[in-house]
C-alpha cells in the first residue's frame, strides 16, 4: 500500500473504497463517480474493503436526507473532500449544497468532475477551515436562513479539542438547525494511530479529537442528540459483519458514532 503523504490522501482512500463498494452486487451504496475521483492514486492508498467508511455514509446519508423532508434548504458540507452527494442523492432541485474544503482539492475535484451534472444547486467554497474568522464569516452567511444543516463527515477527527469546540459554538450561533457529525471513541482512535499514525502526522493530518464522553463533548456546546447510530451495530444488522464479532468490538470501545444533533435551544 502506498504511504499517505498529504491530507488531500485520504480523501483518495475514501473515494477508492467508494469505488470498490459499488462495484460489490450488494452494495450498502452506490457512488458511481467514485472511481473517477479516486484514480490511481486513491488504489494504491486503499486496502480492504473500508466497511467502515461505507457504513458511516450510508448513515448519513439517511440522516441528510430526513434532515432535507424535514424541510432544510441549505446543506453545508464542511471538510467535504471528494464527497458526491449532491450527485447521486435524490435530492429536490431546489436544494442548495455548499461543499467547503481546501481550494487545491476542491480545484482538482471540479475539474474531475467537470462533466456531471449535480442534482441539485451546489456551490463549493475553497477555504482551510483552520482560517477561523473566514470560516465564521461563512458560517454566519449560510446559516442565516433559519433551513441551514452542516454536515462533517471524517473532519473533526483531525481538529484540536478547541477548534471542535469553536465550530460547535459557530454552528449554533449561526443558526445552523441540524447538524450530522460521526464522532470516533477514543480506543478506535488511538489503534488508527498505532496503524496509520505516523503516516499522517508526516502528512501534516495527526488524530487529535477523541473525547472521553464521545458525543456529550457536542452537547455541553449548545446541541442536544436527536438520533445516535453504532458503525459497527448497523454493519451487523445490514449483513456485512457478524453480531458476535460487532459485539466484541464495541465492548472494547472500538467504535464510532453517527449522530443527527439539533441545538439545545
Amino acid at each position: 500500500m502506498a504511504r499517505i503523504r498529504d491530507v488531500t490522501d485520504t480523501a483518495l482512500l475514501g473515494a477508492a473504497f467508494f469505488a470498490r463498494e459499488t462495484a460489490r452486487p450488494d452494495a450498502l451504496l452506490r457512488d458511481p463517480l467514485a472511481g473517477r475521483l479516486a484514480g490511481w492514486r486513491g488504489e494504491q492508498l486503499a486496502r480492504g474493503c473500508g466497511l467502515g467508511w461505507i457504513v458511516r455514509a450510508r448513515l448519513i446519508d439517511h440522516m441528510v436526507l430526513r434532515e432535507v423532508r424535514r424541510g432544510a434548504t441549505v446543506v453545508v458540507n464542511l471538510g467535504a473532500g471528494l464527497d458526491t452527494r449532491p450527485y447521486r442523492l435524490a435530492l429536490p432541485p431546489s436544494l442548495h449544497w455548499v461543499e467547503v474544503d481546501l481550494p487545491d482539492l476542491l480545484a482538482r475535484k471540479g475539474i474531475r468532475l467537470s462533466y456531471a451534472k449535480p442534482v441539485c444547486r451546489l456551490t463549493r467554497v475553497r477555504l482551510d477551515l483552520r482560517r477561523t474568522r473566514a470560516r465564521r464569516c461563512l458560517l454566519t452567511r449560510l446559516g442565516r436562513s433559519g433551513r441551514a444543516i452542516a454536515v462533517t463527515e471524517g473532519l473533526l477527527i483531525y481538529l484540536k479539542p478547541l477548534q471542535v469546540t469553536a465550530i460547535a459554538h459557530e454552528l449554533a450561533a449561526s443558526g445552523f438547525g441540524a447538524w450530522v457529525v460521526d464522532i470516533a471513541s477514543r480506543p478506535a482512535v488511538q489503534l488508527q494511530r498505532i496503524r496509520l499514525g505516523r503516516s499522517l502526522s508526516r502528512a501534516g493530518a495527526p488524530l487529535r479529537f477523541a473525547p472521553r464522553d464521545g458525543v456529550a463533548f457536542l452537547c455541553r456546546q449548545g446541541w442536544r442528540v436527536v438520533a445516535a447510530r453504532s458503525v459497527l451495530r448497523t454493519a451487523a444488522r445490514l449483513g456485512r459483519l457478524l453480531p458476535g464479532a460487532a459485539c466484541r468490538l464495541a465492548a472494547a470501545g472500538l467504535d464510532s458514532r453517527v449522530c443527527l444533533l439539533r441545538r439545545a435551544n
